[in-house]
């Protein structure tokens, strides 16, 4: 299982992790969205171990913080949280 952290978007300010497995399959990934306030790790580290859990069946995902919670930076275009969501 390999995890790797990175930052994307427009200014890359977005923080996420991409959890893959040794074996990879041929298969949609998973994208996992935050609940609100709680930041990528989900609630009781819920994500994480999902995460985990489908890298080990080859699955890869990606978990990560909307902006200005957790890991990732506030918008640099003073967008209000509904209008960024969307976008």
């Amino acid at each position: 299982m390999r995890e790797s952290a990175l930052h994307f978007g427009r200014w890359r300010t977005l923080a996420g992790v991409v959890t893959e497995g040794d074996g990879t399959r041929d298969v949609p990934a998973v994208l996992f969205l935050n609940s609100g306030l709680l930041h990528k790790v989900g609630p009781n580290r819920l994500h994480v171990n999902l995460a985990r859990r489908l890298a080990g069946a080859g699955v890869v995902s990606l978990r990560f913080d909307l902006s200005g919670i957790g890991d990732s930076g506030p918008r640099r275009d003073g967008m209000g949280r509904d209008e960024s969501m969307v976008s």
